[in-house]
Parts: C-alpha cells; sequence; structure tokens
C-alpha cells in the first residue's frame, strides 16, 4: 500500500500472485490475509471507493504527502463473505469487467489513432471529401488574423465569482482540447478591471499558447464556441488572441485544423527557447495555413532542423539556401516544398482506409 508520490496514491495496492524475493520499501504496507479471506477477494476489495475511504480517514491529517501508520491500516475494516468459494467468484467476476475495460479502452485507443490518421489526411488537402474538388487557399497568419491584446494576469490574480472568464494558458495545456465550449466548460474567473487592455474574447476566436515546457505544447490552440452574448471572457496568461480579419473558416474548423501536423512542422521549425519553448508573433505572422483554393500539402517545406531549433521566420523577400521557402508567402508552392504530405505514411494510408470504411465511402486524392 503506497503512501509516498515516488511510488503511488495513499491506499494505492498491488497484488503479488508471484515469489519474491525482496524487501518492502519504507512506504509500503505488506498485507498477508489470513485462511479466511482470498487474496484476490482482498484484492478487489482494496480496489473499493468503501476501502479507499476508509483508509484516507485514518491517514494523518497534517501530514505531505498523506501517510498513515501501520496501527491504523489494521483498523481498517473488510466485508467478505465467509463462504470462500463465493470470495473467489466475485473476484473472478471483478476481474472479468476489468479485463473487458482494458479492451474497451485499447479499442478507444485505435478508433483515435485512426482518427488521427484521417485527420492529418483531411486536414492537408491531400484527401478530399465525395462531392469536393477545386485546389484549396494558402495564406500567412498575418494575412488571415489579426492578434489582439490579452491579459498577463497569474492564476494569484484569478477571483471567483469575478466579472470575467479568463483563459490561462495552463488551462489549455491541461484542460481544453480543440474547442473551448463555453456552453459545456467555463473557465476561472477574474475581475475584469484587473486587465483593462485585454480584447474581450469572441466566438470563432483562436487562443495560442505562447509557452510549453515540452514540443507537443508547442502552438496548441483552441476555438472558442458557445459564449453567450452576456458572458465576458479574456484570453490571459501567454496566450496570442487570433481573430479572422474577414471570415475565412466555417465555425469550428479552425479547432480541428490546430492538430494538423503540416502547422505543427513549421512551430517547431520557428520556435525558440532552452527550457520554456515558444513562437514569437512576429514568427507565427509568416507561417503559412491553409484556407479553401494552392495544394496545402506542400506547404511545410523546409525539414525541422535536430537540435535546439534555431529562430527563423518567413518573409516576403528572398532568403538563404538553407532558409528558403519561396521569395513571397502568396506564391504557389514549388518543387523545393515537397514534404511528407505528399507521400503518406503506412500507417496514416491505412488509418484513411479504416476510417472511410467507418463512413461509408470512396475517397479521392486532391
Amino acid at each position: 500500500m503506497g503512501s509516498d508520490p515516488r511510488i503511488g496514491s495513499l491506499g494505492e495496492t498491488k497484488l503479488i500472485d508471484w515469489e519474491v524475493d525482496a524487501s518492502i520499501y519504507v512506504s509500503l504496507a505488506l498485507l498477508k490475509p489470513d485462511n479466511i479471506i482470498h487474496q484476490r477477494y482482498l484484492y478487489a476489495y482494496s480496489k473499493s471507493p468503501i476501502f479507499v475511504e476508509a483508509v484516507e480517514k485514518r491517514s494523518l491529517l497534517n501530514a505531505a504527502p498523506k501517510k498513515i501508520n501501520m496501527a491504523e491500516i489494521g483498523g481498517v475494516p473488510v466485508a467478505f463473505p465467509q463462504n470462500k468459494a463465493e470470495q473467489i467468484a466475485i473476484a473472478d467476476a471483478l476481474s472479468d469487467a476489468d479485463k473487458h475495460i482494458r479492451g474497451l479502452e485499447q479499442l478507444i485507443e485505435k478508433k483515435r489513432l485512426i482518427k488521427q490518421g484521417a485527420m492529418q489526411e483531411l486536414l492537408s488537402g491531400h484527401k478530399r471529401l465525395p462531392g469536393f474538388s477545386g485546389e484549396w487557399a494558402v495564406q500567412t497568419f498575418g494575412e488571415v488574423f489579426a492578434f489582439l491584446p490579452t491579459a498577463t494576469n497569474s492564476r494569484a490574480d484569478l477571483e471567483p465569482g469575478g466579472d470575467a472568464y479568463y483563459v490561462h494558458y495552463g488551462d489549455i495545456h491541461t484542460r481544453f482540447h480543440t474547442h473551448l465550449n463555453f456552453s459545456l466548460v467555463k473557465p476561472p474567473t477574474i475581475s475584469r478591471a484587473r486587465c483593462p487592455r485585454a480584447a474581450p474574447i469572441k466566438n470563432g476566436d483562436w487562443i495560442m499558447v505562447d509557452a510549453s515546457e515540452d514540443f507537443d505544447g508547442v502552438g496548441k490552440a483552441v476555438e472558442v464556441r458557445g459564449l453567450a452574448e452576456h458572458d465576458v471572457a479574456m484570453s490571459g496568461l501567454h496566450t496570442f488572441l487570433l481573430r479572422e480579419k474577414t471570415p475565412v473558416f466555417v465555425p469550428g474548423f479552425k479547432g480541428h485544423l490546430g492538430s494538423a501536423e503540416f502547422l505543427r512542422k513549421q512551430y517547431l521549425r520557428v520556435m525558440t527557447g532552452m527550457k520554456v519553448y515558444g513562437v514569437s508573433k512576429t514568427a507565427l505572422r509568416d507561417l503559412l495555413i491553409t484556407g479553401t483554393s494552392t495544394r496545402p500539402y506542400v506547404i511545410a517545406a523546409r525539414p525541422i532542423p535536430t537540435g535546439r531549433p534555431r529562430h527563423t521566420h518567413a518573409s516576403t523577400k528572398s532568403r538563404k539556401p538553407n532558409g528558403a521557402v519561396c521569395s513571397s508567402a502568396k506564391r504557389r508552392c514549388s518543387k523545393t516544398f515537397m514534404t511528407a504530405f505528399r507521400k503518406t505514411n503506412s500507417t496514416t494510408e491505412t488509418g484513411w482506409k479504416l476510417f472511410t470504411s467507418w463512413r461509408g465511402f470512396t475517397p479521392s486524392a486532391a
């Protein structure tokens, strides 16, 4: 039973059903059931909310992290049938349920990966849905979006019951994914007077983090949905607030577009930082984004450099050969723009075939 953050949480248990010659760490308690209770039943019971709550009630009040003494563990009540055959039958039934749940979780993960592969095909324009044709447009972020002022308040300034919602970059990393739907989830609040220069958020805005402790979080963004007319919300610390200058995308599309691999490749190419990574507004304005008519899967041209990424960004002027992407962001892409989107890998291709089989249509290539 663990009570140390290095090995687990208070009350977490593991059944040792094999012979082992080892010592027990000081933060662990070794429980040996007697002959009246089967070990598999006791293990199953230890996973119940009743047992966990009883352990927590007996933990030391002021200890951090939470701890419990051996004597208190011995006082935790355990309910069990006296017939050991019934105990084993209960343990078997719960074990079967666990196996079924694990199988469903594996299936969900498989479906998620298939959807991820199909999403990259669709968002890059490499595959098209039936009934749609024509080329997509490629523009820079600076052409499509206006960059609006955001707040810089830390979490210490948040106030329960404040008159404005506050979208902190940490919540985008941990709580919000692709879309921030205010009708389904509410960010923390702040007094609007604390962030007077920040522009109020509107539905359809794209909120992007400008700081991440790992590569996966660089450029993560959410599209705002479901914000009521009477609600006020602010984009907070370490975020960019992007709003379309003129309507380009239908509601909801940008949230999915933020997961596109061609965008991620561009973010990683221009990001800066040693321990905390980010993309500057200057670099972001010159990155390319797909709209609606030049093939989008050739816009992420340069390979991602190994080692620490250099700060580079595209411009409307010619560049040195090792940084050349195009003499103009609007210019149609040449052969130097060949990318992974033109040649999909086998995993993506297999995922796309499975995805289309669910949908019941025959896709067309761009």
